[in-house]
């Protein structure tokens, strides 16, 4: 992989290696990507959301939903969703900008078909959701090496196309396990960096690649294996 370099020490007219836009992704057939990477649905079963006024059976403005655009999601958002009492209502919450009070008027009238779809294509913007090690990281006799699929800087301003991450011990794994944020905890554990540290770069990255770190620290903890699509 790529000797990690300063921000600064790159040219303007010079793009930062990376592995690719994104894991490939097996989108519905009524789903389109789109140029900025997001994904627009659209519904079999257009539906209606009607706005009531409170305490009252009178509809006050009326909105037509035919379609969901559906946006890549980031490190920031990775961390919501894990948090969430439903990490997949909470996803698909932030994927569509609809917010889950909307979502929650939305599906309470959504066809269950359009449900699993949306469902689906927020699951291939994070990079398939598998369980276990991603197919794209290399286990070694030390740890786990993940390429990311764009690169990231971290606090120092270093851009970072991988990362290394290095086997935990038994120790270490209740520690991250007892932590207030086992992926903050694991990543800095794995690392060698603080949690801090952890917690910036984590959000700075892409959803899919943050997916990805969680799924490699889930495996050094012990939890499934390397994952297939």
């Amino acid at each position: 992989m790529e000797t990690p370099i300063r921000i600064g020490d790159i040219a303007p007219d010079i793009s930062v290696p990376m592995l690719s836009d994104g894991p490939a992704m097996d989108l519905p057939p009524n789903a389109v990507l789109n140029a900025d990477g997001s994904v627009t649905l659209t519904l079999e079963y257009p539906k209606t959301l009607k706005f009531r006024q409170p305490g009252s059976d009178q509809v006050v403005r009326e909105e037509p939903v035919d379609s969901l655009t559906l946006r890549r999601l980031s490190g920031v958002d990775v961390r919501k969703m894990i948090g969430a009492k439903n990490p997949t209502a909470m996803a698909l919450a932030l994927a569509s900008g609809l917010g889950a009070a909307k979502l929650h008027l939305l599906q309470q009238i959504m066809d269950a078909r359009d449900d699993s779809a949306a469902n689906e294509v927020v699951g291939e913007l994070l990079g398939g959701m598998k369980m276990g090690l991603p197919e794209h990281a290399t286990e070694t006799p030390d740890g786990v090496t993940l390429p990311l699929w764009q690169p990231v800087a971290d606090e120092e301003g270093t851009i970072h196309t991988d990362v290394q991450f290095k086997r935990l011990t038994a120790a270490q794994r209740r520690q991250a396990a007892e932590a207030p944020n086992l992926l903050d905890w694991g990543v800095a554990l794995a690392t060698g960096i603080t949690p801090k540290s952890a917690k910036f770069l984590v959000d700075a990255m892409d959803g899919a690649d943050a997916m990805a770190v969680n799924q490699v620290i889930l495996f050094l903890c012990g939890s499934g294996r390397r994952s297939s699509r």
